[in-house]
């Protein structure tokens, strides 16, 4: 879910480079993997951590656009965002279809 920056390792994620044009987005306080939830297609499907397994639902490319990565789910071509595009805390990941808002644009930043 969305939090205000802190610096917990909750907050911390590794990219894995899969070298086949995939990464795999790695909690630092848990090793778990972010995932589409039960590797669903439609939009507004959760995202979560789960045990690291090598699922396409597991693995995501990164493209720079604008400065800002757009994340998208190998198996689903969706892209990471927040539901409803919100800027509240709580709000939850989901997978979604392109859009070009700026919830779906993401600054991956060296660890503190």
């Amino acid at each position: 879910m969305q939090w205000p920056c802190h610096g917990g390792q909750h907050q911390l994620w590794r990219v894995n480079d899969l070298h086949n044009g995939y990464y795999q987005l790695v909690a630092e306080h848990s090793a778990q993997c972010l995932e589409v939830n039960n590797a669903g297609l439609p939009n507004n499907v959760g995202v979560l951590q789960w045990w690291c397994h090598g699922g396409t639902h597991q693995q995501w490319s990164m493209t720079m656009i604008n400065g800002f990565y757009q994340i998208r789910a190998r198996h689903s071509g969706r892209c990471l965002q927040f539901e409803y595009g919100s800027h509240l805390d709580n709000a939850l990941l989901v997978q979604f279809e392109y859009n070009s808002y700026s919830h779906q644009q993401w600054s991956l930043l060296p660890p503190p």
